[in-house]
């Protein structure tokens, strides 16, 4: 058995020809370690007393930086021809299969899918909160695109092109708000549990083979244009993979995102508490492409 593993990732780096990252099309499916930190998508007030959903005008506001680590699905279709190429995420398959078909698994929370772990990152701050709910089952931060489409369009290695995303991003809880079990603070989801944005922008991308590999490389900057309580001000990005193998082999991925924004939560007595939005994200995948 450790000779045929051996054989099989070895493999890939002894075949002399690679992927035509300027003619062909790839299924690449595999895993990612994503790693995010973030803030401003959940406030600390002070507790008032039991059931204090709303935040006062004369609150001790604290917005609370976070973060947390997982290993995460990955998967990206890939169309290359000479002049254009294009690339579609395939993460937000999973997702769906989760919320809508829940997969046998509920644990005592009213958004709780086992397979939404595999696109999502664990929240430790809050895990580690007394609360009243088990959030070591459901305390999870999103920040996924559930579609993302970007298309490139040069003949030369150098492209410039466009991208459209559908994002997931939010604190899972299940919560919009809760006291912790000492009764000391009151916690604010400030995007509603987790919400749906969508974002527009160009990019630019670079694209060659190499003597045993081939590399596709997206950085770019999308903007939100839905702009509600919740905004998106810059998804800016660096996207990198590459292939070793020709027609099936392994891929090595690494991606860097960081997200600003901001959202805002009304006062029980007027005004609105505004405050930032940061999300620093970075993976590193490993996979297979057919």
């Amino acid at each position: 058995m450790k000779r045929l593993i051996t054989f099989l990732l070895v493999l890939p780096f002894a075949a002399t020809a690679q992927k035509n990252v300027f003619g062909s099309s790839a299924v690449a499916l595999g895993l990612k370690y994503k790693s995010t930190s973030h803030s401003g998508f959940y406030l600390r007030t002070d507790d008032r007393g039991s059931g204090q959903g709303s935040i006062n005008t004369t609150d001790n506001i604290v917005s609370i930086k976070d973060n947390g680590a997982a290993i995460n699905m990955d998967g990206q279709y890939y169309i290359f021809s000479k002049n254009a190429f294009e690339c579609y995420n395939l993460d937000g398959l999973l997702y769906l299969l989760s919320y809508f078909g829940n997969m046998g698994s509920n644990h005592s929370g009213d958004l709780y899918y086992s397979l939404a772990n595999l696109v999502s990152t664990p929240s430790k701050k809050l895990e580690a909160v007394p609360a009243p709910v088990d959030f070591k089952k459901a305390a999870r931060f999103f920040n996924f695109n559930g579609i993302d489409i970007k298309g490139e369009f040069g003949k030369k290695n150098l492209n410039f092109g466009v991208n459209m995303v559908f994002k997931i991003i939010g604190i899972r809880g299940p919560f919009t708000w809760f006291e912790d079990k000492n009764y000391q603070y009151v916690y604010h989801n400030m995007t509603k549990v987790h919400t749906v944005k969508t974002l527009l922008g160009p990019n630019v991308a670079y694209r060659r083979n190499f003597k045993k590999f081939s590399m596709a490389s997206v950085a770019g900057v999308n903007f939100c244009a839905n702009r509600s309580d919740f905004r998106i001000n810059t998804d800016s990005y660096l996207n990198v993979v590459c292939f070793i193998g020709k027609k099936a082999g392994m891929t090595v991925g690494f991606k860097y995102e960081r997200i600003n924004g901001s959202t805002k939560e009304s006062y029980n007595v007027g005004g609105t508490a505004k405050q930032k939005v940061m999300v620093n994200q970075v993976e590193f995948g490993l996979g297979a492409f057919f």
